[in-house]
């Protein structure tokens, strides 16, 4: 691992485009070159966990600089440059999360880890809320926790690099539309299509883009919980308050709900409304293979029925996961006419019903997989009255 600038760009080390023989260049006494140690920022309250944290870097290999509050590590940060910030979830003065925001906007492409001696659920959602690489707990051995620590920076590489192809590709675009101007005043239809071509290819670039960072954050979840949680917070980062529901199947063919947001309806009807749904929209849904977008009590009647009245005065977006064939999910949006969901959530929901899907899969294959694969799938009687293959128990 290149020791880095402040500006992420590697100062020495070897690099990308060198040859085999470039990277084990002699140095004036005739010996290799040896290969900069990764230096890490590890800022820790507890004397005890910086000395377990210290001892696990040592083995992996790393540079550990040590420190116990925010306002040091940032004043470290401008004197010296480092590969990684191990950060506690709770410092002295302050938040371990807050710091890595900071870190986030004075540094951005650093590569920041939170660090629990017991990491629950919550503190996993909190950093991922606040931009962190990865959360480790110090009771892992010494080599999960370096492997941990060398995967996050491959990671964070990995999304520099796909930042900088996109900044390079703004640029490229920017100075089309500079182009665009000057034929404008000679050729107006050329300047419309040109404006249409880039106005789609910065919606690709976006789309991809947020495909990319919401299958990022989906494959590192294998339990079902989590992964519904994960999904209806990014959902509802990008779309804004909206009302949303997961229904998931069971062996018996019908479907559960399996995770809701109830934004705007009565606390004491919700549930009793999303059970209805869960009986009556899910199935009719559990086959489309396109993306709905309803607007209004009759595209809501005409797509979904009349039992899409409990909704028919909402803005919807439904859509169903599938991989190979098998439903493993129905997603339903839903919210006041008065506030329809944005043109850049829309293009980014076949994304998200894509890669939802893949993930779904990916658990039953690992919480079957002592089980011979044709008895993977979902379909009912596939294992009998087994309750562990129900998705939604």
């Amino acid at each position: 691992m290149a020791r880095k600038r402040k500006n992420n760009t590697p100062v020495s080390g070897p690099r990308d485009d060198m040859t085999p023989a470039e990277h084990q260049a002699p140095t004036p006494s005739g010996e290799p070159e040896t290969a900069v140690r990764p230096r890490v920022l590890v800022v820790l309250a507890c004397p005890d966990l910086r000395d377990a944290v210290a001892s696990h870097l040592a083995a992996g290999e790393f540079d550990a600089c040590l420190t116990d509050t925010a306002h040091d590590a940032m004043l470290r940060l401008t004197k010296a440059t480092y590969d990684a910030v191990l950060v506690q979830v709770r410092l002295a003065d302050g938040p371990g999360a807050s710091l890595i925001r900071k870190i986030d906007e004075s540094y951005p492409g650093l590569c920041s880890i939170l660090i629990s001696p017991r990491p629950t659920l919550e503190e996993a959602s909190l950093a991922l809320r606040s931009g962190a690489a990865d959360l480790l707990g110090t009771g892992m051995s010494s080599t999960e926790f370096v492997d941990r620590i060398a995967d996050a920076l491959r990671r964070t590489a990995s999304a520099r690099e796909r930042e900088g192809r996109i900044r390079k590709l703004r640029k490229a675009c920017r100075e089309l539309n500079k182009a665009r101007q000057i034929v404008s005043s000679q050729v107006g239809s050329l300047c419309d299509d040109l404006a249409a071509a880039y106005q789609d290819l910065t919606d690709r670039v976006a789309s991809a883009a947020a495909a990319a960072e919401f299958n990022s954050l989906v494959r590192q979840e294998l339990d079902l919980e989590s992964l519904l949680r994960v999904v209806l917070e990014y959902v509802l980062a990008k779309a804004g308050p909206t009302n949303a529901a997961v229904f998931l199947p069971s062996s018996s063919g019908d479907f559960a709900l399996g995770a809701y947001i109830n934004y705007d309806g009565p606390k004491d009807s919700a549930e009793t409304l999303l059970d209805h749904l869960a009986c009556t929209i899910a199935p009719r849904l559990e086959h489309q293979t396109r993306i709905l977008h309803l607007s209004g009590r009759q595209e809501m009647t005409d797509a979904l029925g009349q039992e899409a009245d409990w909704i028919d005065d909402s803005n919807v977006i439904a859509f169903a996961c599938h991989d190979q064939g098998e439903c493993l999910a129905v997603v339903l949006l839903y919210r006041s006419l008065r506030t329809p969901f944005q043109d850049a959530f829309t293009r980014q929901v076949p994304g998200i019903a894509e890669h939802f899907g893949k993930q779904l899969a990916r658990i039953i294959q690992v919480h079957h997989r002592h089980l011979p694969k044709d008895k993977w799938g979902l379909k009912p009687g596939s294992l009998g009255e087994d309750p562990d293959i129900d998705l939604a128990a």
